[in-house]
């Protein structure tokens, strides 16, 4: 069956971010948190890094999208995500144009092909190795954003966080962790994300999903990675998802049309990794 799904946000004032190293003030202007109860330099450096997680209603930027794993694949790409509702990645490996898309939409996953006339429509848990997540939980994921599962904004949840120091690295966790893994988050000595981990609980060792981040940047929607190197595994084999963003621009009008074409043929999703490669 199509899948469509047209959204349009409209905000009064668009503005470009290309030099996005340099932002307003306006990131946390309005911006009440909550100290935790620790330790007051403690409590500070928590506050501070959550507070430069501002907010964004829409983002677009250009890159590169390289995957590794069973198969490879690199490519261009133009990347589109309307906060909460959808993102948008377009594959362009030649000329511009446009071979194939990744759309993911509330819990739901979407892969055309384009050169092939199929698709793959699944959970978006197909991409996240079983864990449960939406839509603004990979937005987070893909931008360099601490999230708290089923919590929406994290500034509003500082109640249900853990936060810990080692020195200059800082760690961000939930309180209360989910019964089958852990999640966490670490922060350098500049108060910029470098990573977050999700290992298993009980038995086995390693990670079930991993992303690392580099050029982190001070946007209109505050601390931003300007790339993205995600690894997991997919169907028993591993997989890696590197993303790279020349520029971004922020609370656009933005449309996201993931409309199937007619007369595509639906593939499992065990086909993911020959899709993408």
């Amino acid at each position: 069956m199509p899948v469509l799904l047209a959204l349009t946000v409209s905000c009064h004032t668009g503005k470009k971010v290309v030099d996005s190293n340099v932002a307003p003030n306006s990131v946390t202007e309005g911006v009440t948190v909550p100290a935790p109860a620790q330790g007051q330099a403690v409590a500070s450096r928590f506050s501070q890094i959550v507070a430069k997680q501002g907010g964004w209603t829409t983002m677009q930027s250009g890159g590169s999208v390289s995957i590794s794993g069973a198969k490879s694949f690199s490519s261009s790409m133009q990347i589109k995500m309307v906060r909460d509702r959808a993102i948008l990645i377009s594959l362009r490996p030649i000329l511009g144009i446009e071979v194939g898309k990744l759309i993911i939409t509330g819990d739901s996953v979407i892969v055309i092909d384009k050169v092939h006339k199929q698709y793959i429509a699944e959970n978006v848990s197909l991409i996240t190795n079983g864990i449960p997540a939406t839509v603004s939980t990979v937005q987070d994921l893909f931008l360099g954003r601490a999230f708290l599962l089923g919590g929406g904004d994290l500034r509003q949840n500082m109640d249900k966080l853990k936060f810990t120091e080692d020195g200059s690295i800082a760690v961000i966790e939930p309180k209360e962790q989910p019964k089958e893994f852990s999640y966490s988050f670490t922060y350098g000595s500049n108060d910029k994300i470098l990573s977050v981990n999700v290992a298993p609980n009980g038995a086995g060792t390693g990670s079930l999903y991993k992303a690392d981040y580099s050029n982190v940047q001070l946007t209109l929607a505050g601390n931003v990675a300007g790339a993205v190197s995600v690894s997991t595994e997919l169907k028993g084999t591993r997989f890696n998802l590197d993303l790279e963003y020349n520029s971004f621009r922020w609370n656009e009008p933005l449309d996201i049309d993931a409309n199937i074409p007619a007369g595509y043929k639906k593939i499992s999703g065990r086909n993911l990794l020959n899709i993408l490669g």
